[in-house]
């Protein structure tokens, strides 16, 4: 190619049949029942048919639950990411209820998303190949606890975390790049998580402020 091209391609670990459920791997089986586990596996395909004759150009990374932001402008637009609704619920209810504690997610804070991707580009890691990044693997249940812990510790509030449905699973592995490996810090995850819940109550307060003024 004429231009110097490099791609970076954010896929899903949810494109796996077996994700959360057993370990996984690069060969692992796809999902292809799910309709936002094919479009990513379907992106893949078409970076891999056009691209992979030309020498170090692409990385495809499939990645878990990315979760963390700095500034936002409404709730609704982050309310559909788990830690964050988990974030809002204790927040706003004290409580949070899960369905299925047992289920397993990957997890990445946001700070370390960015970080990999900076990596990538600064150390030109364009092997054209497909990575999977987790960093940091819990059951549902955890995640909820350790929101209801952190909530406890910045704000003193008392969360109630409700489950419907439990039993305890040995947490997944999900196997990675050696070149492109970290190893999880939890304090990174209290940390991102402990930023979304004061960015949400910050959020609230500006809100109910606006809402008298008008």
């Amino acid at each position: 190619m004429k231009n110097n091209i490099k791609l970076i391609y954010i896929s899903s670990l949810q494109i796996y049949k077996n994700y959360g459920k057993k370990n996984l791997s690069i060969n692992s089986k796809i999902n292809t029942k799910n309709l936002y586990s094919k479009s990513h596996y379907e992106s893949e395909k078409i970076i891999l048919k056009k691209f992979l004759s030309h020498k170090n150009m692409f990385t495809i990374l499939r990645v878990g639950n990315v979760f963390g932001f700095k500034k936002y402008e409404k709730l609704r637009e982050i309310n559909n990411n788990l830690i964050h609704s988990f974030c809002i619920s204790a927040l706003k209810k004290n409580k949070i209820i899960i369905k299925n504690g047992h289920v397993q997610r990957s997890f990445v804070p946001s700070e370390i998303f960015i970080y990999l991707l900076n990596f990538i580009i600064r150390k030109n890691f364009f092997k054209n190949s497909i990575i999977n990044f987790p960093y940091k693997n819990f059951s549902i249940s955890d995640v909820a606890k350790i929101i209801k812990k952190r909530s406890q510790l910045i704000f003193n509030s008392g969360v109630r975390v409700l489950e419907k449905k439990f039993y305890y699973k040995k947490i997944f592995v999900v196997h990675t790049s050696k070149y492109l490996k970290f190893y999880p810090v939890n304090r990174k995850i209290y940390f991102e998580i402990d930023r979304v819940l004061q960015n949400i109550k910050k959020w609230e307060k500006i809100y109910c402020y606006k809402k008298i003024l008008n």
